[in-house]
């Protein structure tokens, strides 16, 4: 049992990435809020904002980030990995009180 335990372990651990454009107006600190299972890494215009390595339930507004989005086009880049069942991740864009922007758009590049 043993065996065939870790090998079903072994074959649910899997990466995934998703990619957006973030559309700003002007240059703004921002917060990145995000709840994630199992672990993450996130980029900000291939700057690495965060790296995480254990297991985490997926929380609402778990970690918060702090970051400046550039005037312009940004690009988000998410890995999630899996470690047991079950995976994804939630992210919103807030200022340091947790208010969303309404002037900030996204698309898929």
């Amino acid at each position: 049992m043993l065996a065939r335990s870790k090998a079903s372990y072994l074959a649910q651990r899997r990466d995934g990435y998703a990619l957006t454009v973030i559309d700003s107006p002007s240059e703004r600190e921002v917060q990145f809020r995000i709840g994630y299972d199992d672990y993450v890494t996130i980029w900000l215009n291939g700057d690495k904002l965060l790296e995480t390595t254990g297991g985490s339930p997926c929380i609402y507004d778990d970690v918060a980030i702090d970051a400046v989005l550039q005037p312009g086009q940004n690009r988000l880049l998410v890995k999630i990995g899996n470690i047991e069942p079950g995976w994804g991740f939630l992210i919103r864009i807030t200022d340091a009180n947790g208010v969303a922007f309404g002037d900030v758009s996204y698309a898929s590049p």
